[in-house]
């Protein structure tokens, strides 16, 4: 279990559902529990989403947590620049099209200016899965020497990722970006492959001795079919890892985060 870790996306992916009503008001209290459960990554809405928003950042960024919070934020110069005055030190950022020279251009606009401000970045690639293995190796090689860099990302933001795709795609990013970056992997659930792409990508890692981290959020909450469910990855970390994983998530307190959420 050397080589993976849980990002929570409940308050950003989650929000995009129509159960997320009932996280609205709570976000404190869930945050406070996936820290106490050993959670390693979460992230939030950009603050400036709404008057809402804002305030929730204001307020949370006041707990002090072990898991590591990150603000979710498109490519747009002119966010991160607000973010940057509200002294954000992590963000987590997406660029999305098909022609992959501008996407590395995109992207490395918002890392020189992150690397300026101490800024440290996790970057997606959205509808990685759809695209060429070829564009995907590029796009990361050009932008993996920013020193912002902390983590890159495939989302497979249209759903169409396979078991057989993690096999192919995880072994090249492995073999062209440093070893020292860890590969964040966000699934969406349209074709049910969630959990065995989730499962593919654990033993791919384990082989190639590289660090990944899964997206995952409450009982699967996120766009249309939803992400990778907490209660999915724990089943698979548990079948593979009995020992380390009990010893690293405090699972008794999944239960707690449930009754918050479905009292």
């Amino acid at each position: 279990m050397n080589y993976v870790q849980l990002l929570d996306s409940t308050l950003r992916e989650g929000r995009q559902c129509e159960l997320c009503n009932y996280i609205v008001g709570k976000e404190s209290k869930f945050l406070k529990l996936i820290n106490e459960l050993g959670i390693e990554f979460a992230e939030i809405n950009h603050p400036y989403s709404s008057s809402y928003d804002l305030k929730t950042f204001r307020n949370l960024r006041k707990l002090k947590l072990q898991t590591e919070v990150s603000i979710h934020t498109g490519s747009n110069i002119d966010d991160l620049k607000l973010l940057i005055n509200e002294g954000v030190k992590k963000i987590g950022t997406f660029v999305k099209g098909d022609n992959i020279f501008q996407l590395v251009d995109e992207a490395s606009h918002l890392l020189a200016l992150a690397s300026e401000n101490n800024i440290k970045v996790r970057i997606s690639l959205e509808s990685a899965f759809a695209k060429s293995k070829k564009d995907i190796s590029i796009f990361f090689n050009r932008i993996q020497n920013y020193k912002s860099l902390q983590t890159i990302s495939l989302s497979d933001s249209n759903g169409v990722c396979t078991p057989d795709l993690i096999n192919d795609v995880l072994p090249l990013l492995d073999k062209n970006i440093k070893k020292s970056i860890p590969i964040e992997l966000h699934f969406h659930n349209d074709l049910g492959l969630a959990a065995a792409n989730c499962y593919q990508s654990i033993l791919v890692a384990e082989r190639i001795k590289r660090k990944i981290i899964l997206s995952i959020s409450l009982k699967g909450m996120g766009e249309r079919n939803g992400i990778l469910s907490y209660g999915d990855a724990f089943s698979m970390l548990y079948m593979l890892y009995k020992q380390e994983f009990t010893k690293r998530y405090k699972t008794k307190i999944y239960g707690k985060i449930c009754k918050l959420i479905y009292p």
